[in-house]
């Protein structure tokens, strides 16, 4: 009688605990097409290597980190440690909004966010900024990882 009555206290806390995240998850769902028109406003700023703004200049993983940042999520800094969030995505999968992560000579070298018909949107260079007109299969990628829900 006692186990029952264990059981059925865990049930009730499990239930609770689905009910309060329930209620406390009422901000609305964010999808990649939301993420993508985020991103697509900062097109034309600049790109500063280590840098942490949007308007005043971000290097690639600073710009995918604080677009994401900007719904909430809490991404890591730095481009190789990309490969470790969300779940991963196959090339024929991709949708806007998820994370392409690419290759340099010696790892991982650039990050960028698909934003759909074979585009992506990302703090490119010193020389070009945050962009929008580059194929995403514009360098080797090693990774693609999806942190939100599809389109």
């Amino acid at each position: 009688a006692r186990k029952k009555a264990e059981e059925e206290a865990k049930k009730k806390a499990e239930a609770e605990a689905n009910k309060q995240n329930n209620i406390s998850s009422s901000k609305p769902v964010v999808r990649g097409q939301d993420i993508v028109n985020y991103a697509m406003q900062f097109v034309g700023n600049p790109y500063v290597w280590g840098g942490n703004s949007l308007t005043e200049g971000c290097d690639c993983s600073g710009f995918v980190h604080l677009i994401y940042k900007h719904f909430g999520y809490n991404t890591v800094r730095y481009s190789m440690s990309f490969l470790y969030e969300g779940v991963s995505v196959d090339r024929e999968d991709i949708q806007p909004g998820d994370i392409v992560i690419y290759a340099r000579k010696e790892g991982i070298g650039h990050v960028a966010i698909y934003a759909g018909n074979g585009k992506i949107v990302e703090a490119q260079s010193t020389n070009a900024g945050i962009t929008s007109n580059r194929s995403v299969d514009c360098r080797e990628i090693v990774g693609i990882r999806r942190l939100v829900g599809t389109n």
